[in-house]
């Protein structure tokens, strides 16, 4: 391991492209030193020969294994050159490179980002240890209180009603689980008199298709959808009418409006195209209630979720579980936002701060300005080794303004001082009597923010924005 370090000290910045919002830095090394290794040793070693940056992260990169043996990609990590802190790393799936191949690793968009204007350079680590470095490059870090609206909003204004979207994306169309498309909605509506989920899907994010009905097998009075993909699938986990040996892809978490001030406000159901969903049933209090239903509590009832975020390698302890999901909680007037932790999906325990055994609200209203009262629904998004949260705000309901809030752990977050991000009052005509619901999805170009807006004449329909 002692040759490493001479070895990547020579290694020069040759070329800079630049192509739109693209820039590719392209790395040599003249190998001085290279006698520090005999031809007989068996040294798998890698180099990182190009970075390709776009918009605000590194998009992919080339590494060469130099060495005699296959190598396995463990991580690849971006760390500051101002402190040498980890901003943000990346695990590809199992990938081997063989001695000599120069092999291009795609970086799953906004998973190595700037957290700020800097420098930065990448370490990538293989299973077996060994170490490669690339040159400094410089990345802008973006605002992301900083968004451009569509011009042509709102992109879904259908015959029916539709708020409170969730929106999530799949390069490769999700693989054929489902209808194939890039982009898939599922959306709010209000249908022959009663609440319902509604599903649409589009190949570019703009211009999408309407599913002719409902989706099936949810409760009645249904809403507020959250929806995680699978793309390797799981088996049905829990008793029910599942179809015989079908695949399950998709699971989504959503509000019975028939059931306010119980935990049962929350229920579950999981589907193998994302239309007819299977296993429906409310969700658990865990040890630590998520919804208690008592008058006196912050979280006596609840609207429903507003995200569920993953991680399959979680230990299931403390507050590290493979499913944490961001839920209102509402005594009746005031609106918070609470975290609840579950191995399932199905039983959760709800965040407890302070020890009391009871749970406490993560992100509350503001006491005064546009949010002061009102904070949810939101999307969480974990973005290098920060998360961050879009969310809806107001001072008579939530539907008033959007607004973001930065936080290190998920758990203790900062607002945006320059917060609300889009507002009602902005003098945009299609969304001038509530701004809100933002359903924020990392695609290929980028952030997209998709989000609903009423009009003066009751008119509910989404649009989008990008982030700058």
């Amino acid at each position: 391991m002692k040759g490493i370090a001479p070895l990547i000290s020579t290694i020069l910045l040759i070329i800079i492209t630049i192509s739109g919002a693209t820039i590719t830095y392209t790395f040599t090394s003249d190998f001085i030193g290279s006698n520090l290794f005999s031809p007989s040793m068996i040294m798998p070693l890698i180099i990182v020969e190009s970075v390709e940056l776009k918009n605000y992260g590194v998009a992919s990169i080339n590494v060469r294994n130099l060495g005699t043996t296959t190598s396995i990609i463990d991580k690849v990590y971006m760390i500051s050159i101002l402190d040498g802190s980890i901003v943000g790393d990346y695990s590809p799936r199992y990938l081997e490179i063989s001695p000599g191949q120069l092999t291009k690793i795609n970086i799953e968009p906004s998973s190595l980002i700037a957290s700020k204007d800097g420098n930065y350079y990448l370490k990538v680590v293989t299973k077996e240890g060994w170490i490669g470095f690339s040159k400094a490059f410089f990345l802008k870090g973006l605002d992301f209180g900083e968004w451009v609206e569509y011009s042509g909003n709102p992109v879904l204004d259908p015959y029916i009603r539709a708020y409170y979207p969730c929106v999530i994306y799949d390069v490769n169309g999700f693989h054929g689980h489902g209808v194939s498309a890039k982009y898939k909605m599922w959306f709010n509506s209000y249908y022959s008199n009663r609440y319902s989920i509604w599903f649409a899907f589009s190949n570019d994010g703009i211009t999408w298709n309407l599913h002719n009905s409902p989706v099936s097998g949810l409760s009645d009075n249904s809403g507020h959808p959250w929806v995680l993909y699978f793309s390797e699938g799981f088996p049905g986990s829990n008793s029910g009418n599942n179809p015989n040996g079908t695949t399950m892809y998709y699971r989504i978490w959503y509000w019975d409006a028939n059931k306010l001030y119980t935990v049962e406000a929350i229920r579950y159901a999981e589907s193998p195209d994302g239309i007819n969903w299977y296993n429906d049933q409310p969700v658990k209090n865990g040890l630590i209630p998520i919804i208690t239903g008592s008058s006196s509590d912050w979280n006596k009832g609840s609207y429903g979720p507003a995200c569920v975020l993953y991680n399959p390698s979680a230990s299931n302890s403390g507050t590290d579980w493979k499913f944490r999901m961001y839920y209102d909680g509402t005594p009746g007037h005031n609106e918070s936002i609470g975290v609840g932790f579950s191995s399932d999906g199905i039983t959760w325990i709800g965040y407890d701060k302070n020890g009391d055994g009871k749970a406490d609200p993560v992100l509350t209203g503001s006491s005064f300005g546009w949010d002061a009262n009102y904070v949810y629904p939101c999307t969480v998004l974990k973005l290098g080794s920060k998360y961050y949260m879009f969310f809806s705000g107001g001072v008579s309901g939530t539907n008033e303004g959007i607004g973001y809030a930065i936080s290190d752990d998920g758990l203790t977050w900062t607002k945006d001082p320059k917060n609300p991000i889009f507002h009602k009052n902005d003098g945009v005509s299609w969304r001038n009597a509530r701004t809100y619901t933002p359903a924020v999805v990392k695609a290929e170009d980028g952030l997209r923010m998709y989000f609903t807006g009423v009009d003066s004449m009751g008119n509910y329909a989404i649009g989008y924005a990008m982030l700058k």
